[in-house]
């Protein structure tokens, strides 16, 4: 096996090696990025009760003879 065979096998590794660390990161931002959407959902749900519950509060408030 010459040099340049050699060189080329080792830029083959070497590539192979970054893209499967790349592709790890990308997984792993993937599913950090899916944890995040399941928070923002639930906070969305949340603020739209504590919502509902505000319009409640005034709608009574409004309601009782002053």
């Amino acid at each position: 096996m010459n040099k340049i065979t050699s060189f080329l096998i080792c830029v083959c590794v070497g590539l192979a090696v970054t893209l499967g660390v790349t592709y790890l990161k990308l997984i792993a931002a993937q599913d950090e990025i899916n944890r995040k959407e399941v928070q923002l959902h639930e906070m969305t749900k949340q603020v739209d009760e504590i919502w509902r519950e505000y319009r409640g509060i005034i709608k009574r408030i409004q309601q009782t003879p002053q």
